[in-house]
């Protein structure tokens, strides 16, 4: 805004996903009539999902989708490494696991349970829950608390950066 001297702005921030026109865009802005917001977000619907947030909530957002789909790309990574490890050949671990990923994408949406579906794949004394035991026992939700913590205190930084170039 100091830079602009009250101008209208618009913040976007896509995603890599766009490419195949099935990301997301975080939009924000400044001195916008909806008017304006609306032709934006007509411009840029055909390469996926928008969502109109307040800029305070622009670095939770990196974290979660700009940010996050590089989190998705390691762990499938990992995934994959561990597949090989136990006896898949790298071609078929690969697609296997693009297909996981991809799989339990399609199964939510915008009011999905996820708790739900993994109680839909998981039995008592089955593979899945031991699996699933396993990861919260090691604390997964504290290395993603971490991940978006580090994440977001690197885009303070970065938007802190930008303060004194006025």
């Amino acid at each position: 805004e100091r830079w602009f001297n009250h101008r209208k702005i618009i913040r976007l921030m896509p995603n890599t996903a766009i490419a195949k026109n099935s990301g997301a865009i975080a939009c924000t802005t400044l001195n916008c009539t909806q008017e304006e917001l609306d032709s934006i977000v007509d411009l840029i619907q055909p390469l996926g999902n928008i969502y109109i947030i307040d800029e305070s909530k622009m670095n939770a957002y990196i974290a979660a989708n700009g940010s996050g789909i590089a989190f998705v790309y390691e762990l499938m990574r990992v995934f994959t490494k561990q597949a090989i490890e136990f006896g898949l050949d790298e071609s078929i671990a690969q697609s296997v696991v693009q297909n996981a990923f991809n799989a339990a994408s399609q199964m939510v949406d915008d009011n999905t349970d996820i708790q739900m579906l993994i109680d839909q794949v998981t039995s008592k004394a089955g593979t899945t829950i031991e699996g699933i035991n396993t990861l919260r026992q090691s604390e997964l939700e504290s290395i993603v608390y971490k991940t978006y913590e580090a994440t977001i205190h690197r885009a303070d930084e970065i938007s802190q950066s930008y303060e004194g170039l006025e």
